[in-house]
């Protein structure tokens, strides 16, 4: 069945950084959006960004949020300024939960492709080299558990959703390398009886893979987060009976896709996405709460 033809939404991205121009970039890809505005409490960095990216209105938050000529924002501050908001839409970032091979991970679960999924090990980490800014800073939450460590502990999140196995959730065991913040961080996770091995730093590379094992086989992904511009595309699946495949999917945007992902939500009436829903979103900020005070 064909897409439906929507009207193009109108983006607004809040800040003016890095991740904010990779998303501006992005909406050149999208099928049902375009950038239309830009806000910053920095009215020369906010300019400045709307000139390169083709942006024709520039204002304050407050100023974006009171237009009505806005039908979509991308959330690109720190932490600390994201504000409770009632009764809107809302959608977790996550850019590497969208497009085909995601959809491709999904089915294979949900087909017990893997038997029983038993155990998940993932991680993410780089070196940020100079100790400064807002990932070394208390005051904006920085540290790695929340930069980075969300990854894997939400790809472990929806694993277990797949399975039908997202029940309780707990941290079984932590530790790290803690300074102003934490730099290194490690946990094994309990998803309704699922085993989730986690890795995250700031202070150090990590490899991008993720291995999921179940009683029939596992699933290993090396690189399994994508880029900011493209996604992941390849996995190997080892059954127990010897026999190893190559699965693949095709290649998207994956920053376009969680935007027309979040529109498509938006013209059919509804409040979340079935790539990141809700109760997946709340059980990922349990566990990093949970991570980061048992270090």
């Amino acid at each position: 069945m064909p897409d439906p033809i929507l009207p193009s939404a109108r983006w607004a991205v809040f800040g003016a950084g890095v991740i904010s121009g990779d998303f501006a970039r992005a909406l050149r890809h999208a099928r049902l959006g375009g950038l239309h505005a830009v806000a910053s409490r920095d009215t020369a960095r906010a300019e400045a960004f709307a000139a390169e990216h083709g942006a024709p209105i520039v204002g304050g938050y407050d100023d974006i949020l009171t237009r009505n000529d806005i039908d979509a924002v991308y959330i690109g501050t720190v932490h600390t300024t994201h504000a409770e908001r009632t009764g809107l839409p809302l959608v977790e970032a996550f850019k590497y939960r969208f497009g085909p091979f995601p959809e491709r991970m999904r089915q294979l679960i949900a087909d017990d492709e893997l038997g029983d999924v038993l155990e998940i090990e993932s991680s993410i980490g780089f070196d940020a080299g100079d100790r400064t800014g807002r990932l070394f800073d208390p005051e904006t939450a920085g540290g790695a558990i929340l930069d980075a460590g969300c990854y894997p502990v939400s790809l472990a999140v929806g694993v277990a959703a797949w399975a039908g196995r997202l029940g309780a959730v707990s941290v079984v065991e932590a530790e790290g390398v803690v300074g102003t913040v934490d730099e290194q961080a490690s946990a094994v996770l309990d998803l309704d009886g699922i085993r989730a091995r986690v890795r995250t730093a700031i202070t150090a590379d990590l490899p991008r893979r993720a291995v999921i094992r179940g009683t029939e086989g596992e699933l290993e992904v090396p690189n399994v987060w994508g880029s900011r511009t493209a996604s992941t595309d390849t996995a190997i699946l080892r059954r127990v009976d010897g026999t190893s495949e190559r699965v693949t999917a095709d290649v998207v945007q994956p920053m376009a896709a969680e935007a027309d992902a979040t529109v498509l939500a938006l013209r059919e009436g509804r409040t979340q996405t079935p790539e990141m829903p809700w109760f997946e979103t709340l059980a990922t900020a349990r566990l990093l709460a949970d991570w980061r005070a048992a270090l």
